[in-house]
């Protein structure tokens, strides 16, 4: 819209697009930035300190949970979104305008910083562990046959 936004090791950086003015660091955000993504118009920041909304200048903190890698939305779930922490995988979902933190999804523990879905599969990348696939309940509260190929993995490997 009207800002750009810049994600750092420092903090989540602001300025209007189209004024001459240099960035400011965003109120609350210092630290490591992973990710922007611009999800149904709502931008999200993945951060080392956990998930942010962020509204024009302000960022609203919509969750604590450590090391957000990642957010992505799930094509056949749309009021959830799949996001990737540092300690596996989580659910947000959707209610009444905003987002929340559902749950964490149980039975898979490992860093997400990679991942992908398909159907009711999750494909998550560690880059020294190799490639996990896993199937969810319908529910997304629970891992289930886990399997892991370690045929690919590596400190470039990626999904």
């Amino acid at each position: 819209k009207e800002n750009l936004y810049l994600g750092t090791n420092q903090g989540l950086f602001f300025k209007n697009i189209n004024g001459s003015d240099a960035f400011k660091l965003m109120r609350g955000t210092q630290g490591q930035v992973w990710s922007l993504r611009l999800i149904d118009d709502t931008l999200f920041c993945g951060h080392n300190s956990g998930t942010f909304i962020i509204k024009e200048s302000e960022a609203i903190k919509i969750t604590n949970v450590q090391g957000t890698w990642d957010i992505a939305k799930m094509e056949k779930f749309p009021g959830l979104l799949l996001q990737g922490n540092y300690d596996g995988l989580y659910i947000l979902e959707k209610s009444k305008n905003s987002w929340e933190l559902r749950n964490k999804l149980e039975g898979f523990e490992n860093s997400s910083r990679y991942f992908e879905t398909y159907q009711n599969k999750i494909f998550v990348n560690h880059e020294y562990n190799g490639v996990f696939e896993m199937d969810v309940d319908s529910s997304f509260k629970v891992a289930r046959n886990l399997k892991i190929d370690t045929t690919i993995k590596g400190a470039n490997s990626g999904i």
